[in-house]
């Protein structure tokens, strides 16, 4: 399994097609035909398997706000694995990478919105934080969303200490 590492602004057309298809694969219509949710990212990790796109997950470099201090983080997104690759170790080396990622980076933390019996195993814990973030809706901004979100873990990748207890202000969208 070959892992490649694309800055958003770089990917090709033929790339960004490519994600397309696996995240409509992956999560329905939903999409909407794109590569991305509701936001662009700022890096995607691809997995190929003789060539073919076998995996995909999207990060999101930026700073949150918790209990008054601005805190790096790194955002997982999009995790998708093909149909095809499912069982084989992709979802699994492409979160990995991109925990090294965040450890070898600026981030204090990695995040994602997902299911926490399956990233617990990667060392996400839930997040019982109040959330505030953008509310987009096929984008467009709806608002500002307050509240929990049983989705919303994560996993120290630096020396910070994470306080449950704080409100945690994405300072955008979830991603």
């Amino acid at each position: 399994m070959d892992i490649e590492i694309v800055n958003e602004i770089d990917l090709s057309p033929a790339q960004d097609q490519e994600i397309a298809a696996l995240l409509h694969e992956a999560f329905g219509a939903e999409f909407g035909g794109r590569s991305f949710f509701q936001q662009r990212h700022h890096l995607r990790l691809i997995a190929r398997i003789d060539g073919k796109m076998a995996g995909h997950v999207a990060l999101t470099y930026r700073v949150i706000g918790q209990g008054g201090k601005m805190i790096p983080i790194l955002g997982l997104a999009e995790v998708a694995t093909d149909k095809t690759y499912r069982g084989q170790g992709v979802a699994r080396t492409l979160v990995t990478k991109s925990l090294d990622i965040a450890s070898d980076s600026p981030a204090e933390f990695a995040l994602l919105f997902g299911d926490p019996a399956h990233y617990h195993r990667y060392g996400f814990q839930a997040a019982v934080n109040s959330l505030r973030s953008l509310d987009l809706e096929n984008g467009v901004s709806k608002g500002i969303k307050i509240g929990p979100d049983d989705s919303f873990m994560v996993v120290a990748t630096g020396q910070t200490t994470w306080d449950p207890q704080a409100e945690v202000d994405l300072m955008g969208r979830k991603f």
